[in-house]
Protein backbone atom coordinates (compact mmCIF):
# COMPACT_ATOMS: atom_id res chain seq x y z
CA UNK A 1 0.00 0.00 0.00
CA UNK A 2 1.08 3.42 -0.92
CA UNK A 3 2.54 6.09 2.27
CA UNK A 4 0.92 8.60 1.12
CA UNK A 5 2.45 10.78 4.12
CA UNK A 6 6.16 9.91 2.73
CA UNK A 7 5.58 11.56 -0.35
CA UNK A 8 6.24 14.70 -1.94
CA UNK A 9 3.51 17.03 -3.21
CA UNK A 10 4.43 16.23 -7.01
CA UNK A 11 4.30 12.09 -6.32
CA UNK A 12 0.72 12.94 -4.60
CA UNK A 13 -0.34 15.06 -7.22
CA UNK A 14 0.13 12.23 -9.60
CA UNK A 15 -0.95 9.31 -7.91
CA UNK A 16 -4.39 11.27 -7.60
CA UNK A 17 -3.93 12.38 -11.04
CA UNK A 18 -3.23 8.39 -12.49
CA UNK A 19 -6.48 7.30 -10.55
CA UNK A 20 -8.91 9.79 -11.77
CA UNK A 21 -7.69 9.26 -15.79
CA UNK A 22 -8.08 5.55 -15.93
CA UNK A 23 -11.99 5.77 -15.13
CA UNK A 24 -12.04 7.88 -18.61
CA UNK A 25 -12.47 5.31 -20.99
CA UNK A 26 -13.80 7.19 -23.76
CA UNK A 27 -11.84 8.54 -27.01
CA UNK A 28 -8.67 9.64 -26.00
CA UNK A 29 -5.52 10.64 -27.62
CA UNK A 30 -1.94 11.41 -26.38
CA UNK A 31 0.87 14.27 -26.69
CA UNK A 32 4.16 15.04 -26.70
CA UNK A 33 5.31 19.02 -26.47
CA UNK A 34 9.09 19.96 -27.04
CA UNK A 35 9.84 23.50 -26.11
CA UNK A 36 13.08 25.77 -26.25
CA UNK A 37 13.57 29.52 -25.81
CA UNK A 38 16.36 31.20 -25.52
CA UNK A 39 17.69 35.17 -24.90
CA UNK A 40 20.74 36.89 -25.38
CA UNK A 41 21.71 40.42 -24.33
CA UNK A 42 23.62 41.81 -27.57
CA UNK A 43 20.05 41.15 -29.45
CA UNK A 44 19.00 44.54 -30.33
CA UNK A 45 15.50 43.61 -31.72
CA UNK A 46 14.67 42.50 -27.75
CA UNK A 47 14.39 44.99 -24.75
CA UNK A 48 17.72 45.35 -23.14
CA UNK A 49 17.47 42.46 -20.22
CA UNK A 50 18.26 43.52 -16.46
CA UNK A 51 22.10 44.42 -16.38
CA UNK A 52 23.33 41.07 -15.17
CA UNK A 53 21.44 38.66 -17.82
CA UNK A 54 23.67 37.82 -20.36
CA UNK A 55 21.73 34.81 -21.59
CA UNK A 56 18.75 32.28 -20.91
CA UNK A 57 18.07 29.05 -22.17
CA UNK A 58 15.21 26.71 -21.29
CA UNK A 59 14.19 23.29 -22.85
CA UNK A 60 11.10 21.57 -21.66
CA UNK A 61 9.47 18.33 -22.39
CA UNK A 62 6.15 17.46 -21.87
CA UNK A 63 3.71 14.14 -22.34
CA UNK A 64 0.60 14.60 -22.52
CA UNK A 65 -3.16 12.71 -21.92
CA UNK A 66 -6.34 14.15 -23.19
CA UNK A 67 -9.73 12.24 -23.01
CA UNK A 68 -13.60 13.04 -23.19
CA UNK A 69 -13.61 14.30 -19.86
CA UNK A 70 -10.04 14.11 -18.27
CA UNK A 71 -6.67 15.33 -19.56
CA UNK A 72 -3.32 14.66 -17.71
CA UNK A 73 0.05 16.98 -19.03
CA UNK A 74 3.50 16.14 -17.21
CA UNK A 75 6.46 18.07 -17.73
CA UNK A 76 10.27 18.47 -17.15
CA UNK A 77 12.31 21.39 -17.95
CA UNK A 78 15.83 23.20 -17.75
CA UNK A 79 16.04 26.55 -17.06
CA UNK A 80 19.73 27.92 -17.47
CA UNK A 81 20.47 31.82 -16.67
CA UNK A 82 23.72 32.92 -17.02
CA UNK A 83 23.89 35.95 -14.63
CA UNK A 84 27.13 38.37 -14.76
CA UNK A 85 28.38 40.91 -13.17
CA UNK A 86 31.37 43.40 -11.94
CA UNK A 87 31.22 42.69 -8.39
CA UNK A 88 31.41 39.51 -6.17
CA UNK A 89 30.36 37.27 -6.66
CA UNK A 90 30.65 38.05 -10.26
CA UNK A 91 29.38 34.83 -11.70
CA UNK A 92 25.66 33.68 -9.98
CA UNK A 93 24.52 31.77 -13.32
CA UNK A 94 21.71 29.70 -12.36
CA UNK A 95 20.91 25.87 -13.25
CA UNK A 96 16.94 25.51 -12.49
CA UNK A 97 15.05 22.04 -12.71
CA UNK A 98 11.33 22.51 -12.87
CA UNK A 99 8.48 19.40 -12.67
CA UNK A 100 5.00 20.79 -13.76
CA UNK A 101 2.16 18.52 -13.39
CA UNK A 102 -1.62 19.73 -14.89
CA UNK A 103 -4.97 17.76 -14.78
CA UNK A 104 -8.03 19.12 -16.98
CA UNK A 105 -11.64 18.25 -16.64
CA UNK A 106 -13.94 19.13 -19.39
CA UNK A 107 -17.10 20.73 -18.21
CA UNK A 108 -19.12 20.47 -21.73
CA UNK A 109 -19.72 23.16 -23.70
CA UNK A 110 -16.12 24.06 -24.46
CA UNK A 111 -15.21 25.11 -20.55
CA UNK A 112 -12.01 23.42 -18.29
CA UNK A 113 -11.01 23.38 -15.08
CA UNK A 114 -7.19 22.88 -14.88
CA UNK A 115 -5.56 21.97 -11.16
CA UNK A 116 -1.52 22.41 -11.44
CA UNK A 117 1.48 22.04 -9.37
CA UNK A 118 4.91 23.60 -10.62
CA UNK A 119 7.94 22.73 -8.60
CA UNK A 120 11.17 24.57 -9.02
CA UNK A 121 14.95 23.43 -7.41
CA UNK A 122 18.07 24.64 -9.08
CA UNK A 123 21.61 23.71 -8.07
CA UNK A 124 22.89 25.40 -5.05
CA UNK A 125 24.81 28.45 -5.40
CA UNK A 126 28.62 28.59 -3.86
CA UNK A 127 30.48 31.78 -3.97
CA UNK A 128 34.04 31.78 -2.60
CA UNK A 129 33.67 35.83 -2.47
CA UNK A 130 31.27 38.27 -1.59
CA UNK A 131 31.25 41.71 -1.62
CA UNK A 132 29.98 43.57 1.43
CA UNK A 133 29.87 47.00 0.07
CA UNK A 134 33.45 48.47 -0.53
CA UNK A 135 34.84 45.41 0.74
CA UNK A 136 35.25 41.92 -0.75
CA UNK A 137 35.23 38.79 1.69
CA UNK A 138 36.81 35.52 0.34
CA UNK A 139 39.16 33.18 -1.35
CA UNK A 140 39.50 35.03 -4.66
CA UNK A 141 42.25 37.15 -5.93
CA UNK A 142 40.03 40.39 -5.72
CA UNK A 143 39.55 40.21 -2.36
CA UNK A 144 40.24 42.25 0.89
CA UNK A 145 39.97 39.50 3.63
CA UNK A 146 40.23 36.11 3.71
CA UNK A 147 37.80 34.43 6.66
CA UNK A 148 37.79 30.67 7.66
CA UNK A 149 35.49 28.14 9.83
CA UNK A 150 36.36 25.33 12.13
CA UNK A 151 33.02 24.65 12.51
CA UNK A 152 31.76 21.67 11.51
CA UNK A 153 28.62 22.93 10.06
CA UNK A 154 30.70 24.82 6.86
CA UNK A 155 32.88 21.66 6.44
CA UNK A 156 30.42 20.80 3.13
CA UNK A 157 31.90 24.98 1.68
CA UNK A 158 34.92 23.12 1.49
CA UNK A 159 36.63 26.51 1.79
CA UNK A 160 33.64 28.76 -0.03
CA UNK A 161 32.32 31.93 1.90
CA UNK A 162 28.53 31.24 1.10
CA UNK A 163 25.96 28.82 0.20
CA UNK A 164 22.43 29.23 -1.21
CA UNK A 165 19.61 26.32 -1.54
CA UNK A 166 16.28 27.67 -3.13
CA UNK A 167 13.06 25.53 -3.84
CA UNK A 168 9.49 26.72 -4.99
CA UNK A 169 6.35 24.92 -4.77
CA UNK A 170 3.37 26.44 -6.94
CA UNK A 171 -0.42 25.20 -6.32
CA UNK A 172 -2.74 26.76 -9.07
CA UNK A 173 -6.49 26.65 -10.16
CA UNK A 174 -8.24 27.93 -13.62
CA UNK A 175 -11.10 28.13 -15.30
CA UNK A 176 -10.74 27.50 -19.35
CA UNK A 177 -13.15 28.82 -21.94
CA UNK A 178 -13.11 28.16 -25.22
CA UNK A 179 -14.35 30.86 -27.31
CA UNK A 180 -15.62 31.73 -30.86
CA UNK A 181 -14.60 35.44 -31.32
CA UNK A 182 -12.61 36.93 -33.77
CA UNK A 183 -9.54 37.34 -32.20
CA UNK A 184 -10.10 35.82 -29.02
CA UNK A 185 -10.61 32.25 -28.87
CA UNK A 186 -9.76 31.30 -25.54
CA UNK A 187 -10.09 33.24 -22.20
CA UNK A 188 -8.76 32.13 -18.79
CA UNK A 189 -8.69 32.95 -15.03
CA UNK A 190 -6.77 31.60 -12.33
CA UNK A 191 -4.74 31.75 -8.94
CA UNK A 192 -2.17 31.12 -7.99
CA UNK A 193 -0.11 29.90 -4.36
CA UNK A 194 3.72 30.17 -4.69
CA UNK A 195 5.87 29.06 -1.78
CA UNK A 196 9.37 29.90 -1.69
CA UNK A 197 11.66 28.46 0.74
CA UNK A 198 15.49 29.71 0.94
CA UNK A 199 18.29 29.11 2.68
CA UNK A 200 22.31 30.20 2.86
CA UNK A 201 24.77 29.37 5.63
CA UNK A 202 28.37 31.54 5.77
CA UNK A 203 31.35 31.36 8.29
CA UNK A 204 30.27 34.92 8.28
CA UNK A 205 27.47 34.83 10.81
CA UNK A 206 29.99 33.43 13.58
CA UNK A 207 32.05 36.47 13.50
CA UNK A 208 31.54 38.26 16.91
CA UNK A 209 34.63 39.77 17.89
CA UNK A 210 34.44 43.24 18.75
CA UNK A 211 37.47 43.89 17.46
CA UNK A 212 36.60 42.64 14.01
CA UNK A 213 33.11 44.13 13.78
CA UNK A 214 34.68 47.53 15.02
CA UNK A 215 37.10 47.75 11.80
CA UNK A 216 36.09 51.08 9.57
CA UNK A 217 36.34 50.44 5.77
CA UNK A 218 35.40 53.75 4.05
CA UNK A 219 33.56 55.18 6.98
CA UNK A 220 31.40 52.06 7.44
CA UNK A 221 32.42 49.46 10.27
CA UNK A 222 32.85 45.68 9.11
CA UNK A 223 29.72 44.87 11.34
CA UNK A 224 27.67 47.57 9.37
CA UNK A 225 28.64 46.11 6.03
CA UNK A 226 27.88 42.24 7.06
CA UNK A 227 24.38 43.62 8.58
CA UNK A 228 23.51 45.03 5.06
CA UNK A 229 24.95 42.64 2.85
CA UNK A 230 23.53 39.84 4.88
CA UNK A 231 20.16 41.49 5.20
CA UNK A 232 19.80 41.23 1.11
CA UNK A 233 20.37 37.66 1.17
CA UNK A 234 17.16 35.46 0.65
CA UNK A 235 14.94 35.29 3.78
CA UNK A 236 14.81 32.22 5.23
CA UNK A 237 11.77 32.52 6.79
CA UNK A 238 8.96 30.72 4.20
CA UNK A 239 7.25 33.44 2.29
CA UNK A 240 4.14 33.08 -0.30
CA UNK A 241 3.31 34.90 -3.50
CA UNK A 242 -0.09 34.71 -4.00
CA UNK A 243 -1.25 35.83 -7.62
CA UNK A 244 -4.57 35.99 -10.01
CA UNK A 245 -3.91 34.94 -13.74
CA UNK A 246 -5.78 35.94 -16.70
CA UNK A 247 -5.54 35.42 -20.20
CA UNK A 248 -6.19 35.48 -23.55
CA UNK A 249 -5.13 33.70 -26.57
CA UNK A 250 -6.12 33.71 -30.47
CA UNK A 251 -5.10 34.10 -34.12
CA UNK A 252 -5.10 37.25 -35.63
CA UNK A 253 -4.20 36.24 -39.47
CA UNK A 254 -4.89 32.58 -40.52
CA UNK A 255 -3.70 31.83 -44.21
CA UNK A 256 -3.43 28.11 -45.66
CA UNK A 257 -1.88 26.08 -42.50
CA UNK A 258 0.19 28.65 -41.34
CA UNK A 259 -1.45 31.00 -38.60
CA UNK A 260 -0.19 34.62 -36.74
CA UNK A 261 -1.00 33.91 -33.37
CA UNK A 262 -0.67 35.87 -29.94
CA UNK A 263 -1.48 35.04 -25.92
CA UNK A 264 -1.99 38.13 -23.52
CA UNK A 265 -1.06 37.12 -19.92
CA UNK A 266 -1.73 39.10 -17.30
CA UNK A 267 -0.16 38.51 -13.08
CA UNK A 268 -1.57 40.52 -10.18
CA UNK A 269 0.65 39.83 -6.82
CA UNK A 270 0.11 39.90 -3.38
CA UNK A 271 3.03 39.39 -0.97
CA UNK A 272 2.73 37.52 2.39
CA UNK A 273 5.80 37.40 5.02
CA UNK A 274 8.36 39.01 2.79
CA UNK A 275 10.60 41.19 3.63
CA UNK A 276 11.06 43.51 0.96
CA UNK A 277 14.35 45.48 0.67
CA UNK A 278 13.08 48.30 -1.40
CA UNK A 279 10.16 47.87 -3.55
CA UNK A 280 8.00 44.74 -5.25
CA UNK A 281 6.20 44.66 -8.22
CA UNK A 282 2.14 44.17 -8.28
CA UNK A 283 1.63 42.83 -11.21
CA UNK A 284 3.45 41.77 -14.38
CA UNK A 285 2.33 40.91 -18.36
CA UNK A 286 3.21 38.93 -20.70
CA UNK A 287 2.79 38.90 -24.80
CA UNK A 288 3.48 36.30 -27.15
CA UNK A 289 3.35 37.14 -30.92
CA UNK A 290 4.15 33.91 -33.00
CA UNK A 291 3.71 32.04 -36.93
CA UNK A 292 1.95 28.13 -36.26
CA UNK A 293 1.95 25.92 -39.25
CA UNK A 294 -0.01 22.24 -38.67
CA UNK A 295 0.75 19.51 -40.82
CA UNK A 296 -0.56 16.33 -40.06
CA UNK A 297 -0.52 15.05 -36.33
CA UNK A 298 2.40 18.20 -35.75
CA UNK A 299 1.94 21.63 -34.86
CA UNK A 300 4.99 24.16 -35.16
CA UNK A 301 5.52 27.37 -33.44
CA UNK A 302 7.81 30.22 -33.66
CA UNK A 303 7.35 32.93 -31.09
CA UNK A 304 8.39 35.88 -29.56
CA UNK A 305 7.68 36.91 -25.76
CA UNK A 306 7.95 40.22 -23.60
CA UNK A 307 7.88 40.62 -20.09
CA UNK A 308 7.12 43.84 -18.52
CA UNK A 309 8.45 43.56 -15.26
CA UNK A 310 11.08 40.53 -16.13
CA UNK A 311 10.26 36.88 -14.79
CA UNK A 312 7.91 37.45 -11.68
CA UNK A 313 5.12 35.39 -12.08
CA UNK A 314 6.12 32.91 -14.58
CA UNK A 315 9.50 31.76 -13.44
CA UNK A 316 9.12 32.15 -9.09
CA UNK A 317 12.66 30.85 -8.02
CA UNK A 318 13.91 33.96 -10.06
CA UNK A 319 12.53 36.53 -7.83
CA UNK A 320 13.73 37.26 -3.83
CA UNK A 321 15.32 39.82 -1.74
CA UNK A 322 19.06 39.28 -3.64
CA UNK A 323 17.64 39.78 -6.91
CA UNK A 324 14.34 42.32 -6.29
CA UNK A 325 16.04 45.95 -7.50
CA UNK A 326 16.50 43.45 -11.59
CA UNK A 327 12.21 43.13 -11.73
CA UNK A 328 11.32 46.79 -12.80
CA UNK A 329 12.85 45.91 -15.72
CA UNK A 330 11.29 44.75 -19.21
CA UNK A 331 12.63 40.95 -20.71
CA UNK A 332 12.22 39.60 -23.93
CA UNK A 333 12.78 36.00 -25.59
CA UNK A 334 12.92 34.21 -28.71
CA UNK A 335 11.53 30.74 -28.71
CA UNK A 336 10.06 27.39 -30.81
CA UNK A 337 7.69 24.64 -29.80
CA UNK A 338 6.70 21.71 -31.10
CA UNK A 339 3.64 19.38 -30.54
CA UNK A 340 2.96 15.76 -31.55
CA UNK A 341 -0.69 13.80 -31.48
CA UNK A 342 -0.41 10.58 -31.58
Amino acid sequence: MVDFTQMKGIGKFLIISFSIIIFDSARSEMQFTYDYSLMEDGWSFLPDPPESFKSTKSAKYSIGYVGEKYGLIIGKSDLELELLRNTEPKDVSLDVTTDEVDLYYNFGENAYLQLGFFNQKPVDQIFNCYGFGSLTIGSCEDSDIQISSTNPIYQDLNGALISLSAETKSYSISYIKELSGVFIQEASLGITSTEHIYDWKTPIEDISSPFLLGLSFEGQTLGDLIDQTLNRLPQRDLWKLYQVNFGFKGDLIQRDRVSLFYEASFRLFKFDDYEKVKETPSFNTKLRLGLRTDVNKISLEFYGDIYQHNLIGFQPITFNQRTEHQFDRKYGELGVNITYKF
